[in-house]
């Protein structure tokens, strides 16, 4: 499993499989009730796509929930932009979703041939053993969490960086760090032992805002069951680019 740098893909090579996440499509339609008009990402979305697979000659496409942004319902903004990019893609390459919480009635949205996999996620083979694929609003199913690496998404981890001059700048990081599966037993209703990778990813959508791993107050509103479970401090986190920032307990609040 690795990185497609700058963007926040992550490509399974056993599987030739790229993993993205939070897209939020149709979250342009919010800013309308603040007279801000921000048009439609659909096609930046799909050049970014498919620039990352062909880069990684990957065949799958897997989104790590959130392909859409309303909760609940569809707004008119996701009825037109969903279906058009994933058909799209789909006649390329093999597209699947683990849906996410923003993800209710998506099946009304996709091509018949979009699969849409298991909420509590998926486990892929990879060469240094096996992936586990949840969106991470809820706990993984019992095989997911089993897995020798689990990879998320849903919290759109960021860092706020202060310039010399008091200038501030929010920044998407990719977050990794070690669990200890036991301490999941309890949630996903099997025991389970060992440690386990954990790799956050951040949102694909980079107009939004996220979990600021640096904002004081983090470590007790995590946003996500599962890192309520993890030692999130000690998570080692990373900007798009590969450049390593140190852990998140080094930050100073921002």
């Amino acid at each position: 499993m690795k990185v497609i740098f700058p963007e926040p893909a992550l490509l399974i090579e056993r599987e030739k499989a790229v993993i993205i996440a939070d897209l939020h499509m149709g979250f342009e339609f919010e800013y309308v009730d603040y007279g801000v008009h921000v048009p439609s990402r659909k096609d930046v979305f799909e050049r970014r796509i498919r620039r990352v697979m062909r880069r990684s000659r990957a065949r799958t496409l897997i989104v790590n929930g959130d392909l859409k942004h309303m909760v609940a319902g569809i707004s008119f903004s996701e009825w037109k932009d969903v279906p058009e990019l994933v058909e799209s893609l789909s006649k390329e390459y093999d597209v699947k979703i683990v849906p996410g919480n923003h993800d209710g009635e998506i099946e009304a949205l996709l091509p018949r041939d979009v699969e849409v996999l298991d909420s509590r996620g998926i486990v892929l083979e990879d060469e240094e053993g096996s992936v586990g694929i949840f969106h991470g609003h809820a706990w993984p199913s019992p095989k997911v969490a089993s897995a020798d690496c689990l990879v998320m998404g849903h919290v759109h981890p960021v860092v706020r960086i202060k310039g010399k001059y008091g200038f501030r700048a929010t920044k998407p990081v990719w977050a990794r760090g070690k669990v200890d599966r036991g301490r999941f037993s309890q949630f996903v209703g099997a025991e389970l032992k060992g440690e386990a990778e954990l790799v956050i990813m951040p949102a694909f959508n980079d107009f939004l805002g996220g979990l600021v791993l640096n904002g004081g107050r983090v470590l007790e509103d995590r946003k996500s069951p599962v890192l309520k479970a993890v030692e999130l401090g000690e998570f080692d986190v990373y900007l798009l680019d590969g450049t390593y920032l140190g852990k998140i307990n080094q930050f100073p609040p921002a």
